[in-house]
């Protein structure tokens, strides 16, 4: 035990030693019996704003209202976001999409029957819904498919009667492709509540195309005066035909 007041009688001698390290990186300044705490790794985090794919970001705007948050403010009974209105405007443009290509091709249709038609009632379209002018006579769809089947009926169905005559080949044609269209139209209203249209409506109005389109080739090719209706009945089909290819279905995709 050493007494107070004590004083040695030579100052404690502190020795140091220099020698050289065997690593080559840094080295802590602290005895190697002592613990070092080295420098902390931070790791960023990333915060993403929303808790699913289909929630609509966070915005701030300060013209909408909604005390500064743009409506997005959280209201004081439950102080939630109040994202709604996005939700219901992003329901109502699906709901829309899904039906629309179906919808259109239906009301395509009804006004490709309208060409065939209403000229054979409507003495002031006729001009402009014939499939063909024979002598200064304005012959409309329905006219030559009523005068074509007639006779076949009559005569006990004589298939062979179909193909005798060129304005007999036109008729058929014309009669083909409105057939197709009819059930483009029924396909159309099991699709109505689906997106895009489906395989058996794209076939059916490229095979009403083309038909039409052989009615107009046909009847310049033997030198017949095509009337304005047959183009527009060939528009129509093109038209709907485009419609079908161009608004692709989405793939179901299967849960594993």
């Amino acid at each position: 035990m050493i007494p107070n007041g004590y004083v040695p009688s030579q100052p404690v001698q502190r020795s140091a030693s220099v020698r050289p390290m065997p690593v080559c990186g840094p080295v802590p300044v602290t005895p190697a019996q002592v613990h070092v705490q080295l420098t902390p790794i931070v790791q960023p985090v990333a915060l993403v704003p929303y808790s699913s794919q289909e929630q609509p970001l966070y915005t701030f705007d300060t013209d909408l209202g909604g005390g500064g948050y743009g409506g997005y403010a959280p209201t004081a009974d439950n102080a939630t976001w109040d994202y709604g209105d996005q939700q219901d405007v992003a329901t109502a443009s699906t709901k829309t999409r899904r039906g629309g290509t179906s919808l259109l091709l239906m009301l395509f249709t009804l006004l490709a029957a309208a060409v065939l038609v209403l000229g054979n009632f409507v003495e002031a379209v006729v001009e402009y819904t014939s499939i063909v002018v024979i002598s200064d006579v304005h012959n409309v769809g329905y006219k030559l498919v009523m005068d074509l089947v007639t006779p076949i009926i009559s005569s006990g169905l004589d298939v062979g009667k179909l193909f005798e005559t060129d304005l007999n080949i036109i008729t058929v044609a014309i009669a083909g492709s409105a057939v197709l269209l009819v059930l483009t139209f029924i396909v159309s209203i099991f699709n109505i509540r689906k997106p895009g249209a489906p395989l058996l409506s794209k076939v059916t109005l490229i095979l009403a195309f083309l038909a039409a389109a052989f009615a107009c080739v046909y009847l310049h090719i033997k030198g017949m005066q095509v009337g304005y209706g047959a183009y527009i009945f060939a528009g129509i089909t093109l038209f709907m035909t485009i419609i079908a290819l161009a608004v692709r279905r989405k793939k179901k995709i299967k849960k594993a």
